[in-house]
């Protein structure tokens, strides 16, 4: 079903703008000749961890994926971690396993899993 598949890109895509506009003003600290040592090495930071982040997402969703689901988004947000798994249901280990594999990945306290059928996207 492309629809689903689309749902998620368009996801993917609005988190991926957001995160080249935050590395964008990285970029501008880094290269600005007011901005102090420590101020660019904490933007230098700043910008591996939107790296790294964006990496276990990928990984994350493709973990998912490989457990036999048809789709997955992951993000993760300074209050935790989202998951959307496309799936008609999960149960309860199901959603442990996944929240298994997504602490063995991200360093979080909070792990939000949802899921949706296929059909309910539009």
């Amino acid at each position: 079903n492309p629809t689903r598949l689309d749902a998620l890109k368009e996801m993917r895509e609005a988190l991926r703008q957001e995160r080249s506009i935050e590395v964008a003003a990285l970029d501008t600290i880094i290269s600005s000749e007011s901005t102090t040592i420590a101020e660019k090495n904490s933007a230098i930071n700043e910008k591996q961890l939107i790296s790294d982040t964006t990496e276990k997402e990928v990984l994350m969703e493709l973990s998912i994926i490989n457990l036999g689901y048809t789709d997955a988004f992951v993000h993760q947000t300074n209050s935790g971690v989202e998951i959307l798994v496309v799936a008609d249901n999960l149960t309860e280990n199901e959603v442990v396993e996944i929240m298994n594999l997504t602490y063995s990945s991200f360093v979080t306290e909070t792990i939000v899993v949802t899921y949706k059928a296929a059909s309910e996207f539009k």
